[in-house]
């Protein structure tokens, strides 16, 4: 784990964090959407509460037993994802920032429900690689959102996923919460045209998961 720190969200929301964080230590794993959401809610920095039920209600009706994220955070949606996915076998995820000891034990948490976890850290400039070569079930890419940033995780991960979701996701006619990333849209939906990747599931404010060519392999 790397040494570098941040308060970004962190200061501002310690106490509903630590909250979260003693939800964790429990190593219980809720089953339903309200009994999570409850836990994250919208102070952990996560997705708003129909983006996350939309990306719940997409997760639920498929096999995800491998999940990548780039973009961690506190961690929120990454829990909300294992716990939606209840054969989930094996998480990678990183972030520029070191988050502990929230990290620690986050990934502590996985472990006590059996399911392999790399949390990393890394540079923030550093092209983000499958580290083990292997095909996600789900990547969600979460990271920068610059239209340069996206593209390059794009690259990295394209060719690893079997559903591809992206967060803030909106143009500035759909932005109604500040989240607007001039470009972003645009790459996207040029890499979704440029790889057949097809549009699955409702969409909350501002995410997108699309099935890639590799869906079903």
């Amino acid at each position: 784990m790397g040494s570098r720190k941040t308060k970004r969200g962190v200061k501002k929301r310690a106490n509903e964090w630590a909250t979260f964080l003693d939800a964790l230590r429990t190593n219980t794993r809720p089953d339903t959407f309200d009994e999570i959401y409850a836990h994250i809610n919208n102070h952990v920095y996560g997705l708003y509460e129909d983006e996350s039920r939309a990306l719940w209600n997409i997760l639920k009706k498929e096999e995800i037993r491998s999940v990548a994220e780039v973009g961690r955070h506190l961690g929120a949606n990454l829990f909300m994802i294992a716990c939606c996915c209840r054969e989930l076998e094996y998480v990678y995820s990183t972030d520029i920032f070191d988050y502990d000891p929230g990290d620690t034990v986050l990934k502590n948490w996985f472990t006590a429900n059996n399911i392999c976890s790399i949390i990393s850290v890394i540079e923030p400039d550093e092209v983000i690689e499958n580290p083990d070569g292997i095909m996600f079930d789900f990547v969600f890419i979460d990271g920068g959102h610059k239209a340069e940033s996206a593209a390059r995780d794009i690259e990295s991960w394209k060719d690893h996923a079997r559903l591809i979701g992206f967060h803030d996701y909106a143009d500035k006619k759909t932005n109604r919460h500040g989240r607007y990333h001039g470009g972003l849209v645009e790459v996207i939906t040029k890499a979704a045209n440029e790889y057949g990747w097809e549009q699955t599931g409702e969409r909350g404010r501002s995410e997108i998961v699309y099935r890639t060519e590799y869906y079903g392999q």
